[in-house]
């Protein structure tokens, strides 16, 4: 009688409808523990899609430069990553999309009145790996030279993205002292290097002072919310507190004339400067301007 009544309570006890307190706490402890071992992996498999599709859209611009030159005589675009006019500009930060202005008549001052017929789509210009792409970028590649931010006083507004552009760009390198010259040419002849692109890591940029920024995420990084002009970064002081000046630990993507891939290190990096005085080849003074590039040391001729 007394097994009966004991069993004929339980029955009833579970007959009511829904979980002890005790079990929901069980069931929300195995959630967290199942989600704190998933999350990494998560995070990994993200991070190396992105990877991929990131390496996929450098190949389809090497791609159309190519093809450029190839109806161009032999010859790849001018960089727009200029200020100034005639006699008087100087080099500015290798992510322009759209510059300034035009250098001089002949010279346009968008990528898109260059590679528009190669690249239909902007968003190949655009690392899947960054916090949120240009909002305004179908518009930019639409308008070519003629883009002007429809909120901003400026005539003729720039605008930067968050890949690295190294075709006819020059810059200066710390490390020698010497001219970092990108291909002008499919065979990049003399002093040039092969390097055309690469994924965005700099130091003491002018919208993240005195941190590093990169269209990666890094350790202990933060969105660095993008303008009017320009995209969207990663920005923080590095990998620990102590060492501010470290570089993040993250992996960089290149992209080479023949179309290739490399993935680096940032042990394998070397700083760039923009050149702010391009007749002696001075770079920006430290804490003005664009800040320090960090590109393939083996991309140096």
């Amino acid at each position: 009688m007394i097994l009966a009544k004991k069993g004929a309570c339980i029955s009833a006890d579970r007959g009511s409808g829904g979980f002890t307190l005790l079990e929901l706490l069980t069931v929300v402890a195995i959630i967290a523990i199942l989600l704190g071992i998933l999350s990494p992996g998560l995070r990994a498999a993200r991070r190396q899609v992105a990877g991929v599709i990131s390496m996929s859209r450098q190949k389809e611009v090497a791609s159309g430069l190519l093809e450029y030159a190839v109806d161009y005589s032999d010859r790849l675009p001018q960089s727009v990553a200029t200020i100034g006019t005639g006699e008087y500009w100087n080099w500015t930060e290798p992510m322009m999309l759209t510059g300034y202005r035009e250098r001089s008549p002949g010279l346009h001052r968008s990528m898109a009145e260059y590679l528009r017929e190669y690249i239909p789509d902007p968003r190949i210009l655009s690392c899947p790996s960054a916090p949120k792409p240009y909002p305004n970028l179908e518009q930019v590649w639409k308008a070519g030279d003629a883009w002007d931010h429809p909120e901003t006083a400026l005539i003729q507004d720039p605008v930067s993205g968050n890949y690295c552009l190294w075709w006819s760009y020059s810059g200066y390198l710390s490390e020698t002292g010497k001219v970092f010259m990108g291909p002008s040419s499919p065979s990049g002849g003399g002093r040039e290097s092969h390097l055309i692109m690469s994924d965005y890591l700099g130091y003491d940029h002018w919208r993240n002072p005195r941190q590093f920024s990169s269209c990666e995420r890094f350790e202990k990084s933060e969105v660095v919310a993008g303008t009017l002009l320009s995209s969207s970064l990663w920005g923080g002081k590095g990998e620990t507190d102590s060492e501010p000046n470290q570089l993040p630990q993250i992996r960089i993507r290149a992209t080479y004339l023949d179309g290739h891939v490399e993935t680096y290190t940032t042990e394998e990096l070397t700083g760039l400067k923009v050149i702010w005085k391009v007749e002696t080849g001075e770079p920006y003074p430290d804490g003005i301007g664009p800040g320090e590039f960090f590109i393939p040391r083996e991309a140096i001729r």
